[in-house]
Formats: structure tokens, C-alpha cells, sequence
């Protein structure tokens, strides 16, 4: 386990909260708090500017910029994802990680799109 995702756990729990309070508190989907917490991936700045002002906290606590680095030069579809899902919660169309109707229409036209590109791209390698 890494150090952010120990941090995250420990100040969870000594604040008496579960993961899904302390998404809700602090305005992101449950997913990302347990995606810190098993070390799937490192806080967004974002994220990692949230945990800082609810906990009271320095910023640099939750930032490891080797870690977002990295993560996000294995993961630039999954950075990018992130930035539309980060859209979709500005414009209300994802509140308290449910995503409305109309959010899960434009997710899934997207990603329709990306498939048949790929198909496309695939069909012309070959």
C-alpha cells in the first residue's frame, strides 16, 4: 500500500467515516476514494485539494507528482475519462456519483464513437 493511500485510510477512519461519507463530503464518486485507498491510482489535484481543505490539512500530503505522473502516462484514455466525468459533475449532470439520464446518453454516444474509430483504425492495420 502506498503512502498517500495509507494516509487516506487512517485519517478516514479516525474521522469516523466511510468511504461513501467522505466522498459525499467532498463531492466526488465513491469509486475515487477506494481507488486512493487500494492504490489503484493517486488523488487528482483536484481531489487532492478537496481532502486537503476537509481534513485540514497541507496540500502536499495528498500529492505525490511522481505518481500522477506516472498514472497518468499509463492511463491517458482513463485521464481523459476523468475530465469528462469532472464536466458531467460541473454541469450537474452527475450528483452524489449518479449519473442522470441524460449524462449516461452522452457516456454512452462516446463511447459508440471511440469503438467504431477503433474498429475503423483496426480494419485499416490489417
Amino acid at each position: 500500500m502506498g503512502i498517500i493511500s495509507e494516509r487516506l485510510k487512517k485519517i478516514r477512519t479516525e474521522n469516523g467515516l466511510t468511504q461513501k461519507e467522505l466522498a459525499e463530503k467532498i463531492g466526488v464518486a465513491l469509486s475515487v476514494i477506494g481507488d486512493i485507498e487500494s492504490n489503484r491510482r493517486p488523488p487528482s489535484k483536484k481531489t487532492a485539494l478537496k481532502l486537503s481543505q476537509f481534513f485540514n490539512t497541507p496540500l502536499e500530503m495528498w500529492i505525490d507528482e511522481s505518481d500522477i505522473t506516472e498514472y497518468r502516462n499509463k492511463r491517458g484514455k482513463y485521464a481523459m475519462l476523468d475530465e469528462v466525468i469532472s464536466k458531467l459533475i460541473k454541469s450537474n449532470m452527475i450528483i452524489n456519483g449518479e449519473p442522470t439520464q441524460e449524462a449516461w446518453e452522452l457516456i454512452k454516444k462516446a463511447l459508440s464513437i471511440d469503438l467504431k474509430f477503433i474498429n475503423l483504425n483496426q480494419k485499416e492495420g490489417d
